[in-house]
């Protein structure tokens, strides 16, 4: 593989958090090692028949957890890793978009940076394809007590420290990502990112308005922002605040892909969101549809937006 771009880095947890499970499966239980993992297989399995109906993976597991066999202490061993990795995605995402196009080199797309509790292999590993593991020491409970802001900090230690035991082995110029690393500490590790793909135009008005997600490590927000046609801010308004708890899936929150953004009338804006069709759903899965629908008819699927008329009365006209 030649010319290959570093297109993400990922902080992965899921050894430590595993072991973690398992042992909490055995204590449990009072069972095995290879039972427990047969336990574990079985859910794996569950997990998959339900993505195959097209839900994501987070999704899936949320959706497998209400009739879960899993008492609260396996559930929270498991979830530890799904806590982790929210809290720490708005840091690392803002370090890969400010890296842009990636850095280029030979055989690297992807830098998984493995979390231990006590490192069992030195080396830099790379895959055929294109993974470049490397193991970090990692106290995941020390992590969990620091503040949201001594959190963000921690993250971006951890991916730079990834990046420098990669970078040395391999002999990359470490300038690229040391001026992300500097960017990322003079934003003040905030991470607020425009989604232009979502565009409305006023019907009258040179006014457009956009999405922006501040990725933070509680809650990810969802704002509606008006601006002119310059691109110069004229309204801001916070719609949507959204936990771990209560956000089915990371990935799917910030893409908008089921979502619609249109003006509607001379100073409204809504925002909505289209509803998972149900209808090819198996007799069988009569149970899963039915919590599928009462959660959804619980979840608010429109947002409206009413902008100030001073706004819409000094913007120019189309």
């Amino acid at each position: 593989m030649k010319n290959v771009r570093l297109q993400q880095i990922r902080l992965d947890n899921t050894e430590l958090n595993f072991d973690r499970y398992l042992k909490s499966i055995m204590e449990e239980r009072n069972c095995t090692v290879k039972e427990a993992i047969a336990f574990h297989d079985e859910r794996r399995v569950q997990i998959q028949k339900i993505k195959e109906k097209g839900y994501t993976n987070e999704e899936a597991i949320k959706i497998w957890h209400k009739e879960s066999p899993l008492s609260t202490k396996d559930t929270y061993k498991l979830n530890e890793g799904e806590k982790f990795n929210f809290q720490t995605r708005g840091v690392k995402l803002l370090f890969e978009r400010l890296l842009g196009r990636g850095f280029k080199n030979e055989d690297t797309q992807i830098i998984r940076v493995i979390l231990v509790e006590n490192i069992a292999n030195e080396e830099v590993i790379t895959r055929f394809d294109g993974f470049t593991e490397i193991q970090l020491q990692f106290d995941q409970d020390k992590f969990f007590t620091l503040s949201d802001y001594e959190k963000k900090k921690e993250t971006l230690e951890l991916i730079m420290s990834g990046i420098k035991k990669v970078a040395t082995y391999k002999g990359w110029d470490m300038r690229p990502f040391q001026e992300v690393y500097e960017k990322i500490i003079e934003l003040d590790y905030e991470n607020e990112e425009m989604k232009d793909k979502k565009i409305a135009n006023h019907p009258t008005k040179k006014l457009r308005t956009r999405l922006l997600v501040k990725h933070d490590v509680q809650a990810i927000e969802i704002y509606v922002i008006v601006t002119d046609y310059r691109k110069k801010e004229l309204y801001r308004e916070k719609i949507i605040t959204e936990t771990l708890e209560d956000s089915t899936s990371y990935a799917a929150m910030i893409s908008f892909n089921r979502w619609e953004l249109v003006w509607k009338g001379d100073n409204k804006i809504v925002l909505s969101k289209n509803k998972i069709d149900l209808s090819g759903m198996a007799t069988q899965d009569d149970e899963l549809s039915k919590f599928i629908k009462e959660k959804e008819n619980k979840e608010i699927s429109e947002w409206v937006v009413r902008v100030p008329y001073n706004v819409i009365r000094d913007a120019k006209s189309l």
